[in-house]
């Protein structure tokens, strides 16, 4: 298992990250940040392989917009070598 430990420093400043962080306006962006921070993290050390957590890294992120009708992030995650393109709502430390 690869168990990478992400700072909150680190996630909020990858530029796929931040340029949706960026969009909120400033007295919201850190509380935004924390959000995604959160559910990034929990969703990330969720799984146990190799393959999943690969495929569910920080620099695997292709687009994350937020969806201010469901009131979440949608997060897109790259093709790997062993899954296809995929993406998920990530909403009060949860995602689906």
């Amino acid at each position: 298992m690869i168990n990478v430990a992400y700072s909150f420093e680190e996630v909020i400043n990858n530029p796929v990250v931040k340029k949706c962080i960026n969009k909120f306006k400033v007295d919201h962006r850190e509380k935004a940040g924390e959000y995604f921070y959160k559910t990034f993290i929990r969703h990330f050390n969720a799984w146990d392989s190799e393959e999943r957590q690969e495929q569910h890294s920080l620099y695997n992120i292709k687009k994350v917009e937020w969806n201010r009708k469901e009131n979440c992030f949608h997060v897109h995650y790259k093709k790997t070598k062993y899954f296809g393109e995929t993406w998920y709502h990530y909403t009060n430390g949860r995602w689906y």
